[in-house]
């Protein structure tokens, strides 16, 4: 599976699925879209305030997403079902990614941190200074955020 983001919004491209994207939105919604197809397929709802990010598991059966309510959500794709929510930030979460084993949930937040997460579990298991955005290298054994100043930093796991 590959996936790509275009102004929060994931596509989930894999040859033996439909392909299928998430779009958040300012209204606390976020919606999975069939791509080619004009209308969702389903509305998630569980945001109060802004949703500012989302992303897919790699095996594309959980996405997560992060909010203005300083909250992180994780969903079942298929169902729409919310699974669990996690929390730990002092303010607005504007950016999620999820390892490509699907073991670590990085979130980035205005408040000045990234945290990292059991993804199965939701426990919280590092805490670092750090800001947005978040994303995993390929192989996973490296996590970039933004920091303070315009730099990058570069996270070894």
């Amino acid at each position: 599976m590959t996936y790509s983001k275009v102004n929060n919004i994931f596509t989930e491209n894999n040859a033996s699925q439909n392909h299928i994207f998430a779009s958040c939105s300012a209204d606390g919604s976020i919606k999975i879209w069939q791509v080619g197809c004009c209308e969702s397929l389903k509305t998630l709802r569980g945001h109060s305030g802004n949703v500012y990010s989302v992303a897919f598991s790699s095996d594309g059966q959980t996405l997560v997403s992060g909010g203005e309510d300083k909250t992180i959500k994780l969903w079942d794709v298929c169902t729409g079902e919310l699974l669990n929510s996690l929390k730990g930030h002092s303010r607005g979460v504007l950016s999620v990614a999820i390892s490509p084993d699907n073991q670590i949930l990085a979130s980035g937040s205005i408040d000045g941190t990234v945290k990292l997460w059991n993804l199965q579990t939701g426990k919280l298991l590092d805490s670092l200074c750090g800001y947005h955005p978040v994303q995993f290298s390929p192989d996973g054994k490296t996590l970039v955020s933004g920091g303070e100043g315009g730099r990058i930093l570069i996270w070894r796991l």
